[in-house]
This record gives structure tokens, C-alpha cells and sequence, in this order.
């Protein structure tokens, strides 16, 4: 016993020292980078703050009690993971200008002060994005606990006790590395600062490529001056790494656990067995709060947008009137109207998702050992990696100078194999987090009894562990894809000419300000992400959600 505590103490250890090196690495880089990388954590570190506030208590609802529901709200958490930030900036854009008062706030100091803009926006936005990763990963923090520890404490303490001094405690490691990963995931990002004309580590890189500073055979655009070196950008992405690896450390062991005990009845926080019970009806009003906030309020300002008509008042003037045909006749046209895009977008995802699912099951199922870390190692690299420098790699490997051996491969940048190289390397992380019971299964009894029988790996992997895994690996390729129709980051930058993917063509949509069109698109992404987040808990969960602690020895808890 003690020494399977010390195997499980020893992530979590590995991943806190990992994180005081990175911030030691912050302190020791040079001016420039650590003035980026302080600007960016400025931004991070409120947002994953106010992300894991919120997700926290919602990610306990969902794995500590039995409310009816969660498996709607399960769902649309996944569906607010792969909608893409600009889409979220979008909704909350036209939530302001449709609740009046919202988007200015009139004070005698600042008689115009704009609530969505700025670092206040920027942080507001991106905490808004990250409370669904925070959820997600809070319950699975909580539902890794032992069940054992909590059913032992129930026996001297009270249900509200045990949640307090048992659970929360035991998950509060798994809750850390999901903000620090928010917070990773954060500075990663450009397109809400784009929007917001914030200025990040990632959004230096952005604006410094756009400009041409890191083309050698270019003279740099106006502008471009001062601009910091791609070594001092390489070295900011380490660091990045470094603390994203403590996190991923930390949230494996979580995981892990999650995978390992499927077969025990989770202990469930009592709400009462009445409805009216007090404790019952405010940790519903939560979680219906939580879905009107997260999706309700989104969704009507996105509608209100799309339904807007300007039209004269008869006095030499204009004005906004909402009209429901209008409307409904915006949202049914986007698909049409940007056909190509999509048409686009699909195949790229396509490609992706077929891509990412099949290499992450290689690499999970036959990786052990020392592998296994180095593979971690690599995933928190490509994790932290800002997706404009993970770009400018990917143009700085396909355009080599003609001395170079690997020349001859210049010609595959001229098409979309870069735009699908970026991604494949930036999802491939994720989706080996997703198949982590494939790890699990190759260990466990079965896998090591055909082994004996001397079966190799990979025929373990496909004929043993693989058959009873189809739903899982086909729920990864399902996020996969809605993922990859979201990305943006390290897409920007690698779009051959031509129509381009619909999560590039709505930034431009928004930079020329056509609200409608932008509000239409976004209710149509919107619903097709909802689309594809049921699809793949279907396809994962047919009878049961295993993450929220429900097992086959208790079937009388069904998840609503």
C-alpha cells in the first residue's frame, strides 16, 4: 500500500517541481521574452482563476451528486470546448449589445467605459472559454477520489465534512493542473487578443510573421523593427512546456485513476431524497445558472444579432429593428453562403481526425516505460507551443534552402499539407489524453495473459485490446474533428490562397464588423458542434458515464 502511494505521489511531485523551474525560467529569461511571457501570464493566470472558480463547484455537481441532467450538461461543456474562441468573443459581443447598459457602463470617472475590451475583455473572454476545460477536468479530478477513503470517513463524518476534508483535498491536485492548463492553453491562443488588440507572447509571434521578421529571404515590413528573435521565441515556448508538463504530471495521475477503478460505486455527496430538500434545489439552480450563463445567454444575444435590420425612420436617420424572419432567414443561408469554407473545413478535419485518432492509438497502446515520458515531454511541448510559432516551424521545415537534404520536399508546402501537419501536431497531445484507458487495458489482466500466450504488442493492441475500445477510439475521432474545424491558431498562418477554413474566414468576418453574417455562422458552428459533442458521449458512454462515477454496480443511478 505504501509503496502504491508513492508510485502515485510521485507525478504529482515531478509536476510541481517541473512548475517552479518554468517560473524560475520566467524570472532568468531575457527582457523582452519575460516582459511577453509576464504579459501573457497577466492575462492566464486571472482567466484559469476565474475558469476554476466556476468550474470547480459545476465539475463536483457533476461527478459528486445524482441531479437529473448531467448528461446534457456533460454535453454541452463538450460542445463549448470545440466551438472556437472567436465564436465565443462573437456571442458575448452581441450579448452586450443586447442586454441595454452592458457594453458601456457610464461612470463620473470614465463616462465610456466598455466592458468587453482590453485586458478586461481579453481576461472575461478566455476565463468564459476555459470554464468548460475547467469542468471537464474538475470532474475528473473528483472522480478519480478513492472510494474507499470517502465511504471509510461517511462512517464518523457527515456528507458535507467528507466532501470538505476528503474530496476536495484529494482532487484539489487534479483541480491545480487543470488551471495551470487552462492558463497554458490561454497564452497559446490568439484570436481572442487579435480581437482585443492585446499584446501576448503568441500574439507577438502572430503579428511578427505576419509582417515577415522571421523570413530570412524577405525584407521585413514596416514595423517589424525590434522585433524579438526566433531563438528568444524558441526558448519562451520551452518554458511554456516545462509548466505545461507539470500539469499534464499532475492531471495523469488523475486519469490513471479514473481508468483504473471503473468497477467501484463512487461515493455520491447527499442532496436529499426529496425534491424540495434546500440542499437539492440550490445545487439545481446552480447548475441551471451555470447552463443559462455558459449556453442560454450566448446563444439568444447570437440569435438577436442575426436577426437585426437597419431601416430609415422616416426622419433622415436609421435605426435596428429585430425581425424573426429575418432572422431565421440569415442562420438557414450561412451554410450556402459559405459552402466553400465548410467544404473546406470538413475535408481538412477529415484528414485530421483520421490522422491524430490512428497515431495517438499507436503511440498509447505501445508506449511503457521511460517512453511514456517521453512522450509526455513532447505533448506538453506541442500543448504549450503557441500555434504561430508551431506554424512558422512547420514553413521554416517546408521551405528549405535548395543545399538542404531535405529540398526535395519543398514542394509539399504549396498545398494544404502544412495547414494538416500543424494540427495532426496539435491535437495528437489531446487525443492521447482521451485514449488513456488504452494504456490502462494493455497492463491489465487480459492484455498480460495473451502476452504470456506470446502474443506481441501490437497484435495485443490490435486483436485483444482494440475490439473492446471501438467506441472510445471512434468518440476521440468525433472530437477530433470538431476540433479541427474550430482551430485557428496555427491555421492562420498555413491556409494555401483560395477559399480558407471557416474558423479563418469568421476572425475576417469580425474584423470588417458584419455582425449578422458573423452571429448567423457562429448559431450554425454552434449547432453543429452540439451535433458532434452528443455523438461522441454516445459513442464513448452508450449506457453509462464512467467519468461521473457510475458503474455497472449501480444501475439504479441512471445519468438523465
Amino acid at each position: 500500500m505504501q509503496r502504491k502511494d508513492r508510485n502515485e505521489a510521485t507525478p504529482v511531485f515531478g509536476g510541481i517541481l517541473l512548475l517552479l523551474i518554468g517560473l524560475a525560467a520566467v524570472i532568468a529569461s531575457g527582457d523582452r521574452v519575460r516582459g511577453l511571457l509576464l504579459a501573457t501570464f497577466g492575462i492566464a493566470g486571472p482567466a484559469a482563476l476565474l475558469a476554476v472558480a466556476v468550474g470547480t463547484p459545476l465539475g463536483g455537481l457533476l461527478a459528486k451528486t445524482n441531479l437529473p441532467g448531467r448528461r446534457a450538461v456533460m454535453t454541452l461543456l463538450v460542445t463549448l470546448l470545440v466551438i472556437p474562441p472567436h465564436v465565443h468573443a462573437a456571442a458575448w459581443q452581441s450579448v452586450m449589445g443586447f442586454v441595454p447598459g452592458a457594453t458601456i457602463l457610464a461612470t463620473p470617472a470614465s463616462p465610456s467605459w466598455t466592458l468587453l475590451e482590453g485586458w478586461r475583455g481579453t481576461v472575461l473572454l478566455h476565463a468564459i472559454v476555459g470554464i468548460p476545460w475547467a469542468a471537464l477536468l474538475a470532474a475528473v479530478a473528483f472522480a478519480g477520489i478513492d472510494p474507499q477513503r470517502e465511504e471509510q470517513a461517511r462512517l464518523e463524518a457527515s456528507s458535507w465534512r467528507v466532501l470538505t476534508r476528503v474530496s476536495l483535498p484529494a482532487a484539489m491536485p487534479g483541480v491545480l493542473a487543470a488551471g495551470v492548463l487552462v492558463a497554458v492553453l490561454v497564452s497559446a491562443e490568439i484570436a481572442i487578443t487579435d480581437l482585443m488588440r492585446v499584446r501576448t507572447f503568441a500574439e507577438e509571434v502572430y503579428t511578427q510573421a505576419s509582417l515577415g521578421a522571421f523570413d530570412p529571404s524577405s525584407t521585413p515590413a514596416i514595423g517589424a523593427t525590434g522585433a524579438t528573435g526566433l531563438p528568444e521565441l524558441l526558448g519562451g515556448a520551452v518554458v511554456l512546456a516545462v509548466i505545461a508538463a507539470g500539469a499534464f504530471l499532475v492531471l495523469g495521475a488523475s486519469v490513471k485513476r479514473v481508468a483504473t477503478d471503473r468497477g467501484e460505486k463512487a461515493w455520491r455527496f447527499s442532496l436529499g431524497k426529496r425534491w424540495c430538500d434546500p440542499r437539492r434545489l440550490a445545487a439545481q439552480l446552480l447548475l441551471a445558472m451555470s447552463v443559462a450563463f455558459l449556453a442560454g445567454a450566448p446563444l439568444v444575444g447570437l440569435a438577436y444579432q442575426a436577426g437585426l435590420t437597419t431601416l430609415a425612420d422616416g426622419e433622415g436617420g436609421y435605426r435596428s429593428v429585430w425581425s424573426m424572419s429575418a432572422a431565421a432567414q440569415e442562420i438557414a443561408g450561412a451554410p450556402w453562403t459559405h459552402r466553400r469554407e465548410l467544404v473546406v473545413s470538413v475535408g481538412l478535419a477529415v484528414g485530421v481526425s483520421l490522422a491524430v485518432t490512428a497515431a495517438a492509438t499507436l503511440l498509447v497502446g505501445l508506449s511503457r516505460g521511460r517512453v511514456q515520458l517521453v512522450l509526455i515531454a513532447l505533448a506538453a511541448l506541442l500543448i504549450a507551443t503557441p500555434g504561430p510559432l508551431l506554424a512558422l516551424g512547420i514553413i521554416r521545415c517546408l521551405t528549405p534552402p535548395p543545399t538542404a537534404w531535405w529540398a526535395p520536399c519543398g514542394w509539399l508546402y504549396g498545398g494544404w499539407f502544412p495547414a494538416w501537419l500543424g494540427q495532426v501536431l496539435k491535437f495528437l497531445p489531446l487525443s492521447a489524453v482521451l485514449l488513456t484507458p488504452l494504456a490502462t487495458a494493455m497492463s491489465g489482466s487480459v492484455a498480460s495473459a495473451a502476452r504470456l500466450d506470446g502474443a506481441g504488442r501490437l497484435n495485443t493492441l490490435w486483436r485483444v485490446v482494440l475490439p473492446g475500445h471501438r467506441r472510445q477510439i471512434a468518440a476521440c475521432w468525433v472530437m477530433m474533428f470538431a476540433l479541427s474545424i474550430s482551430e485557428l491558431a496555427t491555421t492562420a498562418l498555413l491556409v494555401p490562397p483560395g477559399a480558407p477554413p471557416v474558423s479563418v474566414r469568421l476572425l475576417s468576418l469580425l474584423h470588417y464588423g458584419v455582425e449578422e453574417r458573423v452571429a448567423a455562422l457562429s448559431l450554425c458552428l454552434a449547432a453543429g458542434a452540439g451535433l458532434l459533442a452528443w455523438t461522441a458521449l454516445r459513442l464513448a458512454m452508450p449506457n453509462r458515464f464512467n467519468l461521473l462515477g457510475q458503474s455497472p454496480a449501480a444501475p439504479s443511478d441512471p445519468i438523465n
